[in-house]
């Protein structure tokens, strides 16, 4: 934190010298030695598309990894959280949110199991915290995947209330822009200690397609002229939507 920058997988072999250690933040991932060992990652391993392999000046990796979620195998696997977990956090997230003055939030992105905690916590009034819930969507799925999903989602953005609203669609299209991973026109340049490091031509991350991300907006244009709205308890009926341009 003092240095502000990524740790390294030699200081992550100090403090877990003899199992797989790794830290994470979604976008970017520090690997000690025990788990580049074991997902067989070296100086041999060709630079992925969707992300990059950090070396140093031996061609050897440092443990960071920008991206590249495929490269990392099963260790961001974490337990399946059951409804009762997803409700227990919420009402904790909303607890923490009306103490510290909050009073409307955007959820940044949710699937079927996330819109069924909020519906449920609406129903019983419980929601303290005026919500709009983003669907998140695959966009590297293949065009039959990404018809497939956009035809199943059982309710369209402006539906709700004041205090539970369905929000857009969300892909999430390449990395974070504080972290350097951030898809940009034009490559990042020298200034990129900070991220872990130094490649003047690097642009970030980039995990949909040009082409999914346009069929992405043909199929939303598509499905917006009709689509359903569920809600549990009751029958599903067909309702007009606005296309957004």
């Amino acid at each position: 934190m003092k240095e502000r920058r990524y740790p390294n997988r030699y200081e992550l072999d100090e403090v877990a010298p003899d199992r797989v250690a790794m830290t994470d933040n979604g976008y970017a991932s520090v690997l000690n030695s025990a788990a580049l060992r074991k997902l067989g990652i070296t100086r041999d391993t060709p630079q992925p598309a969707n992300g990059k392999i950090i070396k140093d000046e031996k061609g050897e990796p440092t443990g960071l990894i920008l991206g590249a979620s495929q490269l990392l195998g099963d260790l961001r696997r974490a337990r399946t959280p059951t409804h009762e977990d997803r409700v227990w956090a919420l009402k904790a997230m909303y607890k923490a949110y009306n103490e510290a003055g909050l009073t409307s939030t955007i959820n940044r992105g949710e699937g079927d199991d996330g819109f069924r905690v909020y519906e449920q916590l609406r129903r019983e009034n419980q929601l303290t915290v005026r919500s709009t819930v983003t669907r998140l969507v695959n966009g590297s799925a293949t065009a039959a995947e990404l018809r497939k999903e956009v035809e199943s989602i059982p309710y369209v953005t402006g539906k709700g209330d004041e205090w539970f609203r369905v929000g857009p669609i969300k892909v999430i299209a390449d990395g974070g822009i504080l972290i350097g991973t951030a898809y940009l026109r034009e490559p990042y340049g020298t200034h990129t200690g900070i991220y872990g490091y130094h490649d003047p031509a690097y642009r970030g991350v980039l995990n949909v397609s040009r082409e999914n991300l346009i069929e992405m907006a043909r199929l939303l244009t598509m499905v917006g002229g009709r689509a359903v709205y569920e809600r549990p308890g009751s029958p599903v009926r067909e309702v007009k939507v606005m296309r957004h341009q």
